[in-house]
């Protein structure tokens, strides 16, 4: 067993903390790094032993959006995807509306990787929405 941070390791930590985003996937870390998925998840789990990265699970992103899928109205997302249908219809102050559907795709799952102090603010963030009591990682499940 290494008793030192790997290159792989010590760059995955570097780019969380360079980035401005919550978090990062498996997948994105790969790509900036240059290295294969299964090399950043093993670097990855042996981080999180050490307690330096926590990994949750979770939607990272809209796979085939456009292509298929349900159809779903355009609200504020899928803003590159073209439209299936356009509905017009006469709104309440006589003025025409116009509401776009588009397929949605699917939604793909994978591996998010936070430093713990970020995923602490981003759990602080989440509660004041939800309502939820914050639980951090470190706390016990009962």
């Amino acid at each position: 067993m290494s008793r030192g941070l790997g290159a792989a390791q010590r760059a995955i930590l570097q780019a969380l903390r360079d980035d401005e985003e919550y978090a990062l996937t498996t997948a994105e870390l790969a790509g900036r790094l240059h290295r294969s998925q299964r090399q950043i998840r093993r670097a990855v789990h042996a981080l999180e032993t050490r307690g330096l990265v926590i990994i949750t699970s979770g939607f990272t992103r809209w796979r085939g959006a456009g292509e298929y899928g349900r159809e779903v109205e355009r609200r504020g997302f899928h803003r590159d995807v073209p439209a299936t249908r356009t509905i017009r219809r006469p709104g309440w102050d006589g003025t025409q509306l116009e509401r776009d559907w588009v397929l949605a795709g699917m939604p793909t799952y994978g591996l998010w990787v936070w430093l713990p102090e970020r995923h602490q603010q981003f759990a602080m963030i989440l509660a004041r929405f939800t309502r939820a009591p914050v639980r951090t990682h470190d706390e016990p499940t009962k």
